[in-house]
């Protein structure tokens, strides 16, 4: 396989892998919207299609790494992305080069959403917990089941009929 044809189809693949990296960022997006909302119909279904999603990026990306092996295939020497484009035209490498730069914007969008997303989980978590230690060390109450015996202090399956 020719160097010219080996590019074509990286380009080709770069381009399938920022289509692909849209979508992410467009679920995670539908994913936050709906946390931040508390909507939790159709969660389930951002995650699984951002997983599918994410599975089809892996597989792009190891035949990305295949092609460009074919490009230099009897040196051993591991190389970056641009390590390999360098042996390739000019004009191709401007190609590749703005593709892949606009592959790692898309990717740096990605995990910014999902950084803002863990955080934002996170801190809600937190406050939720802190909220739940200061009722439970604020009462100093005993606690009884619904038959009227008392228990333990144990509010790990406390129905809270509030929001916050």
């Amino acid at each position: 396989m020719d160097k010219t044809s080996t590019a074509e189809k990286i380009e080709q693949i770069l381009q399938q892998q920022i289509n692909v990296m849209k979508e992410v960022y467009a679920y995670q997006k539908e994913l936050s919207d709906s946390v931040r909302n508390r909507s939790w119909e159709g969660i389930e279904r951002y995650v699984l299609k951002s997983t599918e999603a994410s599975n089809k990026f892996l597989r792009l990306d190891k035949q990305c790494f295949l092609l460009l092996n074919q490009l230099d295939p009897y040196n051993e020497e591991v190389r970056d992305f641009y390590g390999y484009i360098a042996l390739l035209p000019a004009e191709n490498q401007k190609k590749l080069s703005y593709l892949y730069r606009s592959l790692q914007q898309q990717v740096q969008l990605s995990k910014t959403a999902n950084d803002t997303l863990d955080a934002y989980v996170t801190h809600v978590q937190t406050l939720v917990q802190d909220m739940m230690d200061a009722a439970a060390i604020g009462t100093r109450t005993s606690f009884y089941t619904r038959t009227g015996a008392p228990s333990q202090s144990n509010y790990s399956s406390l129905v809270i009929d509030t929001v916050f």
